[in-house]
């Protein structure tokens, strides 16, 4: 009787060792699992921000190829004006040159030297008629 005694309370402290242990793996097993949720919870907000951040991107790169455009037609536009003010520079240079020429030639001159020379002018003209 005493080995039964002995082999029952064995028996009933091993089955509360072992229920000991069952409830201690419930706990961490449910403790695992929040766990996931939480990281799973985690990668799904990142996987929003990341996608976010994708059409964000894209959209950026498309804005950055649409100011490159504008960027080439102003600069295409600058050269453009450039040359044309080069050109009327010039022409107001050329324009100030013949302003001084006709000062020279008929402020400067006498009016005998201009009516000579108007008088052989329409004496050349008349006679190639």
């Amino acid at each position: 009787m005493r080995k039964t005694l002995l082999f029952q309370d064995h028996n009933s402290s091993s089955e509360h060792y072992l229920e000991g242990i069952h409830k201690s793996l419930e706990v961490l097993h449910r403790k695992l699992l929040q766990e996931i949720e939480a990281k799973q919870a985690s990668i799904r907000l990142l996987e929003e921000k990341v996608g976010s951040l994708d059409s964000m991107l894209g959209e950026k790169n498309d804005q950055i190829n649409l100011l490159m455009v504008d960027l080439d037609l102003s600069r295409r536009i600058a050269d453009g004006n450039r040359q044309l003010v080069n050109k009327l520079l010039n022409d107001i240079d050329r324009l100030q040159q013949d302003v001084e020429w006709y000062k020279r030639t008929y402020e400067s001159r006498s009016m005998l030297g201009t009516l000579k020379q108007k008088i052989i002018k329409y004496i050349i003209i008349g006679y190639s008629k």
